[in-house]
C-alpha cells in the first residue's frame, strides 16, 4: 500500500462494516482516488443483527484539493452507508 494512502474504518455499535481507502492517483496528477468495501450488512441496524459479508469495492475519483470528510461522505452514499449510524475512524500505521 503507498505511503500516501489514508485507511479509515467504518463501524456501527462497535462492528465494522467496511473499510476506506484515499490514495493519490499516480496516472493523474490533481487527483485522489476513493475506494469503501463495504462489508454487507444481513440483518437490521436497530436489532444489531448484523452479519458481515465483504462485498466488491466501490471506487470514484475527486480532486485532491477535497477535504477528506467530503470524499468519505460522498463515499458512504455510493456504497448505500447511512452515515449518521456510523462512526468513521482514520487508521494509523
Amino acid at each position: 500500500m503507498a505511503r500516501d494512502t489514508r485507511r479509515y474504518t467504518v463501524v456501527h455499535r462497535g462492528r465494522q462494516i467496511a473499510l476506506v481507502y484515499i490514495s493519490a492517483d499516480p496516472s493523474r496528477a490533481g487527483t485522489v482516488n476513493g475506494s469503501v468495501v463495504p462489508l454487507l450488512r444481513r440483518g437490521e441496524w436497530e436489532e444489531d443483527s448484523l452479519e458481515l459479508i465483504i462485498e466488491a469495492p466501490v471506487s470514484d475519483s475527486y480532486p485532491d484539493t477535497q477535504e477528506d470528510e467530503q470524499i468519505l461522505e460522498s463515499l458512504m452514499s455510493l456504497a448505500r452507508i447511512e452515515p449518521e449510524k456510523v462512526r468513521i475512524v482514520r487508521l494509523t500505521d
